[in-house]
């Protein structure tokens, strides 16, 4: 079974409006906190790794390389979410998910966890009302605080570019 566009849109406006009650920039750290997990840098052996999910009973944690800088970083903890929301029966379940930057497989939860991320950090009406004040994919990176190749994966999902 996979997610359609729309069901992940309508699944991360659910998760931002229960789970982050602030304006502004979204921050996928608290939201994760709020679910439950915590969120840790780490120096992963392998550096093709950019995050790491547990959900045990034991412990429940998101993992990032520490070297990336911080909208790789928050893009990433919004990716592991996503895998937790989507992927999962229940957060109750054991799980346990590796991401890395480059594959050469295609992964049809990957891809759902990068579009739950998209839209849990860019929000489709301000995505659209930045982008009409803007019309510049730095500029547009910069307000939400995540990377170019983040910012225009979602102009293109929305297809304004």
């Amino acid at each position: 079974m996979g997610y359609d566009i729309d069901t992940i849109e309508k699944i991360a406006e659910l998760v931002r409006e229960e789970l982050w009650s602030k304006d502004g920039k979204i921050d996928p750290i608290i939201i994760a906190k709020n679910l439950g997990f915590s969120v840790y840098e780490s120096d992963f052996d392998d550096d093709n790794i950019s995050g790491y999910i547990k959900n045990s009973t034991n412990e429940k944690a998101i993992y990032v390389n520490k070297k990336d800088f911080s909208g790789r970083k928050l893009f990433t903890i919004a990716h592991e979410i996503g895998h937790a929301v989507l992927h999962q029966e229940t957060l109750n379940d054991d799980y346990e998910h590796i991401d890395y930057r480059r594959t050469t497989q295609f992964d049809i939860k990957e891809m759902e966890s990068n579009a739950f991320a998209a839209a849990l950090l860019m929000p489709r009406e301000e995505s659209n009302m930045i982008w009409n004040k803007y019309r510049d994919v730095d500029d547009f990176a910069d307000h939400f605080g995540v990377s170019k190749s983040a910012a225009s994966y979602r102009l293109q999902n929305l297809s304004l570019i």
